[in-house]
């Protein structure tokens, strides 16, 4: 005999989801950046493929090598805070829906789920996305095929947070997050749609991180309102 248990529950009504302490936020930045340190260690040990990575690997490429540092980390516990107690594996090219669920195979490049995290969602995690600036990758593209994901709310629709990755390749003097950022939105005002509320620094963690806020006008599945989206820049450079 079968239970009438009730309708069956919808993740997508359970958001927005509750955000993340800066703590965890701050652990899974600080792994990011040990692992882009490891690849960057390779490469001064003249490593063939760390050496290519580093200059002219792509998006794919670089996030690849990265996800297989990032899961060694986590195995061997070896960056303080980041392990299978706290954090699932990170899985890269997830397939999820946009807001709207016209959209069924948006991939975020990497999202990281709490072990802990209520309720348990695959909507419900830290999502990223990862862009190549280079002489021939400039911010704009930074902004117009990655950033503007968080603010239609293609990705992380149900957050209030989400992290931009930088592999930033063959530019001297290395360029700032927060001073190329403000420096485009400045000159072109008016050329995408990404509302900017805020830019800052978060400098209390063990990496220096930019912070953008940006305005987000679709309601959620339930009708709720999205409320700002956060994106914290993490730019990656030899």
């Amino acid at each position: 005999m079968f239970h009438n248990i009730g309708s069956p529950p919808s993740t997508k009504l359970d958001a927005p989801y509750p955000a993340w302490s800066q703590k965890n936020i701050q652990i899974v930045e600080s792994a990011i950046a040990s692992a882009w340190k490891c690849i960057v260690d390779e490469a001064h040990l003249k490593d063939a493929r760390a050496l290519y990575l580093l200059s002219h690997g792509t998006e794919v490429e670089v996030s690849v090598k990265l996800m297989d540092i990032l899961q060694s980390l986590l195995n061997t516990r070896s960056n303080s805070g980041f392990n299978g107690r706290r954090f699932c594996p990170p899985i890269r090219g997830q397939e999820l829906e946009n807001v709207t669920g016209d959209k069924l195979e948006k991939r975020p490049d990497i999202s990281v789920r709490l072990i802990s995290s209520v309720p348990y969602s695959q909507y419900n995690s830290l999502f990223f996305e990862c862009k190549r600036i280079s002489p021939k990758r400039r911010v704009a593209d930074y902004i117009n095929e990655g950033l503007i994901k968080f603010c239609d709310q293609r990705y992380a629709w149900g957050m209030p947070h989400a992290g931009m990755l930088a592999y930033v390749q063959n530019l001297d003097p290395v360029p700032q997050a927060k001073i190329e950022l403000e420096k485009h939105w400045v000159k072109k005002p008016t050329a995408h749609t990404v509302p900017v509320c805020a830019t800052v620094v978060d400098n209390s963690g063990s990496v220096s991180v930019t912070i953008t806020t940006h305005k987000r006008h679709l309601p959620l599945p339930n009708g709720s309102v999205s409320g700002d989206i956060t994106v914290r820049h993490l730019w990656l450079s030899a």
